[in-house]
């Protein structure tokens, strides 16, 4: 396994999307790929891959200076707990730790979270039945 993190490479939409159905979130056919191209356009990324195939990823929002919101962190189940989460985390420390950074989370991952530096006033919980 040689994971490497790119601070600002986007991800194909495709692959991105198998994730999120890995992770048990839809299937790939509710998926609009139009809409989620346009999304992902106006988002900022950390990637991870091993080789060439996408592992995870942070797809976020900043402003540079202030705030800066993660809309989601994900890691594809097969690559998870071998350190990609916090390499990723690692990364959007460096890359905009300035800002005041806000974290979208399901409850169960609250833990990783808060184990990596995050302040429980910082992430929102949200429902996994919103994924279901």
């Amino acid at each position: 396994m040689s994971i490497r993190i790119f601070p600002n490479k986007q991800p194909n939409v495709h692959e991105a999307i198998d994730i999120y159905c890995d992770l048990g979130w839809g299937k790939f056919q509710d998926y609009n790929l139009e809409i989620w191209k346009r999304a992902f356009d106006n988002s900022d990324f950390i990637s991870a891959y091993d080789e060439n195939k996408l592992v995870g990823f942070v797809r976020l929002i900043s402003d540079g200076f202030h705030d800066t919101q993660v809309l989601e962190f994900v890691v594809t189940s097969k690559y998870q707990r071998r350190g990609i989460g916090k390499s990723l985390i690692e990364e959007l420390k460096d890359k905009w730790g300035h800002t005041d950074i806000y974290c979208n989370t399901v409850d169960e991952n609250t833990d990783f979270f808060l184990n990596n530096g995050f302040n429980r006033n910082r992430l929102v919980s949200i429902s996994k039945a919103k994924f279901k």
